[in-house]
């Protein structure tokens, strides 16, 4: 089952999100049963968070904490970031979550969400956030920039962009190579400003190709 993970710039636990996230026996149950699927981290409001949906990964198990029998860790694989933070809310609204659009205030939407910090979402939910997520990466104007243009991707991807986008294609895109790559790749862009990290040159091709190279991984 598919879930919402919340993170707060002001909590107490022990996460990692690229790896753990830590949590209270009272979750354990929810997180239990996204085991083997996806979840997207939701940042809360708290000290001064975006109320938005950060990132997806998937769950591969959960461990007690041995120093603290109140609390489990749910390991983390295939973590990516979104492009850009997504409001809880479209720009008509509307809640992304069925959960919230089925209140029937949703003036107390943030007394809804207390205690709910694990919480499941449905797949097509699931696959709009995503989408809405990755919008940078997936959209054909900065198919060069990201390296995903008929020159640099393989038929099975050029396919996969050019499906539908459904729940079957966003779980395809998760774990697609060359999609997560191009994810990343526009983040070290984005964080260098198409610049090189030694020289501090920008430069960008004629086909608007970002001819940079990071410290640590090409970007090139």
């Amino acid at each position: 089952m598919k879930g919402v993970f919340e993170i707060s710039g002001a909590s107490r636990y022990d996460d990692l999100i690229a790896e753990r996230y830590h949590f209270p026996r009272v979750y354990l149950r929810a997180a239990e049963a996204c085991v083997g699927d996806w979840i997207v981290y939701r940042e809360t409001g708290s000290a001064g968070g975006r109320k938005a949906y950060v990132a997806a990964d998937r769950v591969h198990s959960i461990d007690p904490d041995h120093a603290d029998r109140t609390l489990f860790y749910a390991r983390i694989s295939d973590f990516i970031e979104f492009d850009r933070p997504v409001p809880y809310r479209d720009p008509d609204g509307r809640f992304l979550e069925r959960m919230l659009r089925e209140l029937d205030n949703p003036a107390i939407a943030g007394r809804a969400l207390r205690g709910r910090s694990v919480r499941p979402i449905d797949d097509a939910d699931f696959a709009a956030i995503v989408n809405r997520g990755l919008i940078d990466t997936l959209s054909p104007e900065h198919a060069i920039r990201l390296e995903l243009d008929p020159r640099n991707i393989d038929a099975p991807t050029a396919a996969l962009l050019a499906s539908p986008p459904d729940e079957r294609r966003v779980a395809q895109l998760l774990v697609n190579r060359k999609v997560r790559s191009a994810a990343f790749r526009g983040h070290v862009l984005d964080a260098y400003d198409n610049r090189c990290a030694v020289t501090g040159l920008r430069m960008v091709n004629g086909g608007g190709k970002a001819e940079a190279r990071g410290a640590s991984c090409s970007v090139r």
